[in-house]
């Protein structure tokens, strides 16, 4: 009799312990994902997804199209955004954080024409052309 006692308090501390174990091992599944942190997302800032425009500003200074100089160079000024990419004729240049730029322009006698383009990083651009004359007195 002792025996068979010994047996089932045995088998029931095993079939306690089963359960428990079991119990706990569920637990720590459940909690799992409540444990995961989830991926990091990239956060697109708004001028990222800005539609692309028509154009972009351009503005030039101190010349007109056809205005008559008298010396071989000429200094083109303008403003556009800030940090386009700025075309004068061959020459290629970034206007600054204030959407300033200015390029220096060999002129040969008589007419001469002169293009300014502006893009923007959206594939925006803008652009005016010029005639210029160069009369010397020689």
């Amino acid at each position: 009799m002792k025996q068979f006692l010994l047996f089932f308090l045995l088998s029931i501390l095993v079939v306690v312990g089963a359960v428990f174990l079991n119990k706990y091992q569920r637990s720590r599944i459940v909690q799992k994902p409540a444990l995961m942190t989830p991926a990091p997302t990239k956060i697109i800032s708004p001028t990222e997804v800005k539609p692309k425009d028509k154009s972009i500003s351009l503005e030039l200074f101190e010349v007109s199209d056809g205005m008559i100089v008298s010396g071989p160079n000429l200094l083109i000024k303008g403003k556009t955004i800030a940090d386009a990419d700025v075309f004068v004729d061959s020459q290629e240049l970034k206007a600054g954080k204030n959407g300033e730029f200015s390029a220096k322009v060999g002129l040969d006698e008589g007419e001469n024409i002169i293009v300014v383009t502006v893009n923007d990083s959206f594939g925006n651009t803008a652009e005016k052309e010029l005639i210029v004359n160069l009369e010397t007195n020689e």
